[in-house]
């Protein structure tokens, strides 16, 4: 009997250490599992508690993947409406070297709205509240965010329709 309760207990301490190395190991190589997404120099697009996504300034980073931030895009005054609920979240978001484009939702408004970010001079020494006010623009206007797209060369095809 002693034997039989080695052997399940050896089975499930190593079955437990197994699940543990997966867990650890996927934080590395697969953060998109874990609902997060590296958008360079320290951004982040993290599913959220909602129908969709937020940007952040990754502050809880483990291996690659990041579990919360500061917000980025949607705003604070945006994410929630006056009564506590849901309103704006990311719909997508893609990015190159220097630009993250991006484009939520508003529930309540029932409208898009499109950001860029600038990130070419982003850095660690630079806080969210620098970013929100000097490297991310906001446009409701589709046309002039398509056109912006194309002058950055990131095609608005591949954060529109994704």
């Amino acid at each position: 009997m002693y034997k039989i309760l080695l052997k399940i207990s050896g089975f499930v301490i190593g079955m437990l250490l197994l699940i543990g190395l997966f867990l650890y190991l996927s934080e590395w190589f697969l953060p998109e599992w874990h609902g997060s997404y590296s958008l360079g120099k320290g951004v982040y697009m993290i599913e959220w508690d909602s129908p969709g996504k937020i940007i952040v300034q990754g502050t809880n980073v483990s291996g690659r993947t990041c579990y919360g931030g500061t917000l980025l895009v949607p705003s604070y005054e945006n994410e929630y409406d006056s009564y506590g609920n849901y309103n704006e979240y990311v719909v997508n978001a893609v990015h190159n070297m220097d630009w993250i484009v991006a484009y939520t939702y508003s529930i309540k408004e029932k409208n898009y709205k499109y950001y860029t970010i600038d990130k070419s001079l982003i850095n660690n020494d630079i806080c969210a509240n620098d970013i929100t006010e000097r490297f991310i623009r906001m446009y409701l206007d589709k046309d002039s965010f398509i056109h912006f797209c194309d002058s950055i060369n990131i095609s608005p095809n591949n954060v529109l329709f994704q």
